[in-house]
């Protein structure tokens, strides 16, 4: 912990009206690389806890296995067929397959 003479003193020099101009400009410009790298790391943080993944789960899949199957193709095949639901086990042509 910082001691609070040492916050004191760095309170006056961040609120001296004599300050130099470079002194205002490097601590303003480290307080914002420090929100920086806090905000990327919060945004890492939370696509590791939501389960998210940096590429895509489409794109690393392979034709024909069984995945989520995408609204758009859901979609597409129902005004393909005429219907409004699709039966379980139902695969769509890009491979999907309705679960």
């Amino acid at each position: 912990m910082a001691k609070i003479s040492e916050l004191v003193k760095t309170f006056k020099l961040l609120n001296d009206p004599e300050a130099p101009d470079w002194n205002v400009k490097f601590v303003g410009g480290a307080l914002i690389a420090v929100v920086v790298v806090a905000a990327a790391g919060a945004a890492l943080w939370g696509m590791q806890q939501d389960g998210a993944e940096p590429t895509s789960a489409a794109a690393t899949t392979e034709p024909g296995d069984a995945r989520t199957c995408e609204a758009t193709e859901v979609a597409e095949e129902m005004t393909r067929l005429g219907t409004t639901s699709l039966p379980e086990g139902h695969t769509l042509q890009s491979g999907c397959v309705i679960g």
